[in-house]
């Protein structure tokens, strides 16, 4: 194993993600099983409601059984391509940035409607950076405001431990 991967291996823990190779695979496994669990409610929800009245429990069991993978299967297919994406952005880069996902949605939309068309790809290539971007950015807006409250909360801890420091000073002086 060579030094330069190896850097990239400890900067992907140093974020707290699983380094590339086996980050593809969990995304993958991960999409199947988001897909799974939400097209298992939904369709459970819409077999309830299609079903003849006698058999609606048996029919919304089914439809889950019949559609629910399907939906994991794209859900599976959609990580699978933006990890591998965002892997070779940060092979390519070789260090994680908050645009390497925006690049790896954009490029993963354009990607998985390609056989639309040149403008469907392109519509969707901007929807997923679109939405990727508004995930980065929340997410950073989250990171932001814990680093201020824990800076806020270590200022309030140090203000409170001279404030008691201030007081045994003075009751020793007054002894």
């Amino acid at each position: 194993i060579n030094a330069e991967y190896m850097g990239i291996y400890q900067m992907s823990l140093q974020y707290g993600r699983i380094p590339c190779p086996g980050r593809i695979l969990d995304d993958l496994g991960g999409g199947f099983a988001l897909g799974c669990a939400a097209g298992s409610v939904l369709y459970f929800i819409k077999g309830l409601w299609n079903s003849p009245q006698k058999g609606r429990i048996a029919g919304a069991f089914r439809h889950v059984a019949r559609r629910a993978p399907v939906l994991g299967g794209s859900f599976a297919l959609w990580g699978g391509v933006f990890s591998s994406v965002d892997c070779t952005l940060l092979g390519i880069v070789k260090r994680e940035s908050p645009i390497n996902p925006i690049i790896a949605g954009f490029v993963t939309g354009g990607i998985l409607a390609f056989r639309a068309g040149p403008f469907k790809a392109l519509q969707n290539a901007l929807l997923g950076g679109a939405l990727l971007g508004l995930m980065e950015a929340s997410g950073l807006i989250m990171y932001y405001m814990q680093m201020r409250a824990a800076k806020n909360q270590a200022m309030e801890q140090e203000k409170a431990a001279l404030e008691k420091a201030a007081l045994e000073n003075a009751k020793k002086s007054k002894s």
